[in-house]
């Protein structure tokens, strides 16, 4: 096969029908629970027979009959907080730098007689295509023509400047799964996403590119759906900001709110009723803040506290200390009182910031009176990590997210190919391309087929009322395109994720 040297795209085509055989679903599927599905619909439990496929309708199930109580270990770092620090931080802060010129990547889909791609093949081909040559001599890039029947996947990934690491997590999820369920006629053509979207809207048309994958960030995502808006061109995008979805822009992204929203749900169902908001003052911080208010607010409720905290008073304790005081309310104890004997400021707290933040401040809240033994802590996905899970100070704190065992499941899978734990961007890099290869597919079967009204048949195939089942939970893309996913709850207790429901407050006692 003769190299290609890219610069800026890097193309890659499908050698045949590649899934190596399993003997087992590669899946155990995430139980559907009445508040893990969006209103009238229903999410699959069947197990799957691909790395990620379409769920069938299945009768509601209680959303812990599985395991109940069951203390499901973090046995390795999921790097979830890196959709809330980088998604939602870097994003912000990012300055776009100039253009470097990206490294050439060659084009190494192994040849042969077998196009099964057994690990031997598929290894060698991953650890190429992730060696990039920076001193391959660049060259003008010809775009391929597309064959009648074939599709094109257009993926927008940072190859270059401070978030190419991130680039390069997604890249290798999306690579395997892209290597082992590709039809033949597939090919990926990738940009980098950090060039001008100007010049690459050209390439995307010239190169027919049927679906795009990325970008990562919120702010590209948007600029490209507007730049693309006169072309049928879905646009999977990586993030999770859900203010910038949009028909035909979808965020593929775990979307906090969603899992604040059952938090919040549950604390309220179990007789919560006076709520404090912490935050980070950071784009994270201010959004949830905001979302909790409304969410709140739409219950005639509203929080009886909200401070936020800045960086200058995290990173001093003289003045850090006197605002977690405030906030907790504390008094010392008189002569022979017990802490039992006063009453808790409130009966829940809000948490909103990254993990780090989470570390710094609930040691403090503990020492000062207002630790999850005496009022609940409402946590998400960015939790569910062993830093936080095993942190004292967070006992019996309450979070939402996805089963863990579907992050262990994908780690095993990606080690085997990688020998290296994956970050959770390269678990949903492995879904968001098998659902772009399962659209193509399903929409070149069914071009006649309409969803919810929407004419192109991908969009259709997309827009699916069955919905998705993978290795990021299962999840259905809406045709407002914001992604409605299931998550699990868990309380952590004993330096692991305890998968049992939320105590009613009037269980507890009065603290």
């Amino acid at each position: 096969m003769t190299p290609l040297f890219v610069v800026g795209l890097l193309v890659l085509s499908a050698c045949g029908a590649p899934p190596p055989p399993v003997s087992q679903p590669v899946l155990t599927p995430p139980v559907a629970s009445e508040q893990d599905k969006a209103p009238e619909e229903v999410v699959d439990a069947d197990p799957p027979q691909a790395p990620i496929a379409e769920a069938a309708p299945a009768a509601a199930a209680d959303n812990n009959s599985d395991i109940a109580d069951e203390a499901v270990p973090i046995e390795a770092d999921n790097s979830s907080d890196v959709v809330g620090s980088i998604i939602w931080e870097l994003e912000q802060s990012q300055q776009t730098p100039a253009p470097a010129p990206p490294a050439a990547l060659e084009d190494v889909i192994p040849e042969g007689e077998d196009p099964a791609l057994a690990k031997e093949a598929l290894d060698a081909a991953l650890a190429l295509l992730g060696r990039a040559k920076s001193d391959a001599p660049s060259a003008p890039y010809q775009l391929p023509e597309k064959p009648e029947g074939a599709t094109h996947i257009g993926v927008f990934l940072p190859q270059t400047g401070q978030a190419k690491p991130f680039g390069d997590a997604i890249r290798d999820g999306l690579l395997l799964a892209y290597f082992q369920i590709a039809p033949s006629h597939s090919r990926v053509i990738y940009f980098d996403s950090e060039l001008p979207l100007e010049e690459l809207v050209a390439q995307v048309i010239e190169a027919e590119i049927d679906v795009i994958i990325g970008p990562l960030f919120s702010e590209r995502a948007s600029r490209l759906h507007l730049l693309l808006a006169d072309h049928d061109i879905p646009i999977l995008s990586l993030s999770n900001n859900q203010n910038i979805a949009r028909p035909g822009l979808f965020i593929t992204g775990a979307i906090p709110e969603q899992q604040l929203d059952l938090g919040l749900g549950a604390a309220l169902s179990a007789g919560y009723e006076d709520f404090a908001i912490l935050a980070q003052d950071n784009a994270y911080g201010q959004q949830m803040t905001g979302h909790m208010i409304d969410r709140l607010t739409a219950f005639g409720m509203t929080p009886s506290q909200v401070r936020t905290l800045t960086a200058e008073m995290l990173s001093d304790d003289d003045k850090l200390v006197p605002q977690i005081k405030a906030f907790a309310r504390y008094e010392p104890l008189e002569d022979g009182e017990l802490l039992d004997d006063k009453p808790a400021p409130y009966d829940a707290v809000y948490i909103a910031g990254d993990s780090s933040f989470v570390l710094r401040i609930a040691p403090l809240l503990a020492y000062y009176d207002l630790g999850p033994d005496r009022a609940l802590f409402l946590g998400t996905d960015l939790w569910a990590n062993p830093a936080l899970v095993s942190e004292p100070s967070l006992q019996g704190a309450f979070i939402t997210s996805i089963k863990p065992e579907l992050t262990r499941a994908f780690a095993a899978r990606y080690d085997a190919h990688f020998d290296s734990m994956p970050s959770f961007l390269s678990q949903l890099g492995f879904d968001v391309m098998a659902v772009a290869l399962q659209g193509l597919e399903k929409s070149s079967k069914s071009e006649d087929q309409q969803t919810a009204g929407i004419e192109a048949p991908l969009l259709s195939a997309l827009v699916t009322d069955q919905g998705f089942s993978g290795y990021t939970g299962t999840f259905k893309l809406l045709p407002s395109g914001v992604n409605y996913r299931g998550y699990d709850s868990y309380i952590i207790e004993g330096g692991a994720l305890v998968a049992k429901p939320l105590m009613p407050k009037a269980d507890l006692g009065d603290n």
